[in-house]
């Protein structure tokens, strides 16, 4: 279950704006939860409704741009973004792999040694 606390993270994070288009939330502008890296499965609800697996995004966004949101190459783009915002994407990915979850390969471009993630199972 998303908490509001997570949202409340997330949109701090994001200063008030969408995670694909950057237009700030407003009410004409309304924010949607988008599971980011990896979609919702409610046999993993725990580990995917954390942060790390999410991100705001304005509803126009979510209905119009949601078949290229799931694609490998934008949940890269969401993926590095965590890493950028100091998320141990690393950690995370390893109890998703523990899990049964992790199918899907991601390698950290930051330079930086940790957050990267290994070939899921």
């Amino acid at each position: 279950m998303i908490t509001q606390k997570t949202v409340d993270v997330l949109y701090k994070e994001q200063r008030g704006d969408c995670a694909v288009c950057h237009r700030l939330f407003t009410w004409d502008n309304p924010m949607q939860v988008h599971h980011a890296v990896y979609t919702r499965n409610v046999n993993f609800a725990k580990l995917l409704d954390m942060p790390q697996n999410l991100a705001l995004i304005c509803l126009q966004c979510h209905t119009t741009l949601h078949g290229h949101l799931t694609g490998w190459t934008r949940r890269n783009i969401f993926y590095q973004d965590k890493v950028a915002k100091g998320y141990d994407m690393q950690t995370w990915n390893n109890a998703l792999k523990e899990a049964g979850m992790v199918t899907d390969y991601f390698i950290d471009t930051s330079g930086e040694t940790s957050g990267g993630m290994e070939r899921g199972a």
